[in-house]
């Protein structure tokens, strides 16, 4: 219902005992009925119109009295509200207004109510109905409560006063239900602060008040919102590289197999390549340790590949001790006879004449080469001295590297070779003692055997990777010891010697190496 109508209501009714609370009959509303019966009659022909209209506006109000009842809520447009001017010794005119007009502006931007009224316009609506005069729209008791609010049609009525004690300012704000006729609500605040501050915060105390949430809530809420928001942005976008990382694990791990199962096809492919050209390799060198031991009478050995420590601390020129790595290769069995030297040859250089079956000797690195060069012609092949590191490795038995060819033991020394104190002063024939591991005869004693390599004074710089000794010097190595030697220390495999690639001499041969 408009204020208004209420009004013109309240003046017609007034006239009817009873009709509406004494509270509610503005001041100078009251009529004297001292006119003809004619309008008296008129008179009560308005007054039955009027209260019918205002038991149909009761019986609206009745039914939103429930609601009213009820703490207001942002966005809920729960009814209308007065808001009352500030009184208090703290303020003057001027702040008394400002800190209305806040409270009006807050209660607004709340939106908790449908209307939010102050002073202006509770002014602005008397001064239409004329009635300024007659209600006081800065009162506060309750009869005035109900005059001034029924005016505006307010649901409720908001109120208070701001005093000032020391450095506190001191505020008290009271709610008003116009449809229960009393005073539901009053809060006191204290607020130890600067003016500025005291503005901001008198903000919350009007919406703490009227139940609603303050700006501190509201920016807790907010903030609340805001991390809850983020929060579930954060475990979306994990979600997501959770899911990618799922994606791109699955297209790695699917993009690993099939490179695995590439390279191990590959690596099958290469380990059947290798299988081959090592079994054609293989064949070779049988056939050419065949054609050897057809055309010459040799037999080779094959001679695994490996790594072992060359070297010994016993003398100097065996130092440093270094780890080798040797290929595959073949090596003979045994010393080369005077037999095959002069089926080669033509001829017999030996000291130790007659016995086809001992080792050549006699014979200096130069003639050896000679032999090779005839050697290799006849038979197509590429014999060849061994390197002292493959003289070593073979006699010692690869990584073993045992002290003398086939033995640690020098009590077993006599099993595996031929030295000064069972040679009786002379060769003998190969291949009558003992084999060292790899099936060669004679690596320790009866001859020392030349080696392909030029002399160093130690292995200082020596390579790891089939070593083949200095690439300058005149001296040539031989190794093994001899039927002349003491077999203890001149017949241990890691002894080098050396001398003038023309000596011949009746305790120096040689034997024969061939390449895999």
């Amino acid at each position: 219902m408009i204020p208004a109508l209420k009004v013109l209501i309240l003046r017609a009714v007034v006239v009817t005992e009873g009709a509406i609370p004494a509270r509610r009959v503005t001041r100078g509303v009251r009529m004297r009925f001292r006119g003809s019966l004619t309008a008296a009659v008129a008179i009560m022909s308005l007054v039955v119109v009027l209260s019918l209209v205002l038991l149909v506006a009761h019986a609206g109000a009745a039914g939103n009295q429930g609601a009213t009842g009820a703490p207001a809520t942002p966005g809920s447009a729960a009814g209308s509200i007065l808001v009352r001017d500030l009184k208090g010794q703290a303020l003057d005119q001027g702040k008394a207004v400002l800190l209305t007009n806040l409270m009006v502006a807050t209660l607004r931007e709340s939106g908790a109510f449908k209307d939010v009224y102050a002073r202006s316009d509770l002014e602005a609506i008397l001064l239409q109905m004329g009635e300024k005069q007659q209600i006081d729209p800065t009162c506060d008791t309750t009869k005035c409560m109900l005059e001034v609010g029924n005016a505006l049609g307010a649901d409720q009525v908001l109120f208070g006063d701001v005093g000032r004690l020391g450095s506190k300012y001191l505020v008290t704000l009271t709610v008003f239900d116009m449809h229960k006729s009393a005073v539901v609500n009053t809060r006191n605040f204290e607020c130890g602060c600067t003016e500025d501050d005291f503005v901001d915060r008198f903000r919350g105390y009007a919406l703490e008040v009227m139940g609603l949430e303050t700006m501190a809530q509201r920016e807790a809420r907010l903030e609340a919102e805001r991390r809850a928001k983020e929060e579930a942005d954060r475990r979306d976008r994990e979600t997501r590289a959770a899911a990618e990382a799922r994606v791109k694990a699955e297209q790695e791990a699917t993009a690993r197999m099939a490179a695995e199962r590439a390279a191990e096809e590959r690596r099958a492919q290469d380990d059947a390549a290798a299988r081959e050209q090592a079994a054609r390799a293989a064949a070779d060198a049988q056939r050419k340790a065949e054609e050897l031991r057809k055309t010459l009478g040799m037999e080779f050995v094959r001679i695994p590949g490996g790594e072992f420590e060359m070297g010994t601390i016993v003398w100097n020129s065996s130092n440093p001790v270094h780890r080798v790595r040797i290929s595959d290769f073949r090596m003979a069995k045994s010393e080369v006879t005077q037999a095959q030297w002069r089926a080669v040859m033509g001829s017999n250089p030996s000291n130790f004449q007659g016995c086809d079956d001992c080792p050549v000797e006699k014979v200096s690195w130069n003639d050896v080469q000679e032999f090779l060069r005839k050697a290799n012609a006849r038979t197509g092949l590429s014999v060849r001295l061994p390197t002292e590191a493959e003289w070593e490795y073979a006699a010692g038995g690869g990584a073993a590297h045992q002290k003398w060819a086939g033995t640690n033991n020098d009590n077993e020394l006599g099993e595996y070779s031929w030295y000064n104190a069972n040679a009786g002063g002379k060769t003998h024939p190969v291949c009558q003692k003992r084999p060292n591991q790899f099936g060669l005869f004679d690596m320790s004693g009866n001859v020392w055997e030349w080696c392909s390599d030029r002399w160093a004074d130690d292995y200082s710089g020596a390579g790891n990777d089939n070593p083949i000794g200095p690439s300058t010097g005149s001296a040539r190595v031989f190794r093994g010891g001899s039927w002349i030697n003491r077999a203890a220390l001149d017949c241990r495999v890691a002894l080098r010697v050396h001398d003038d690639p023309g000596l011949r001499i009746d305790f120096l041969g040689f034997r024969l190496a061939l390449s895999q």
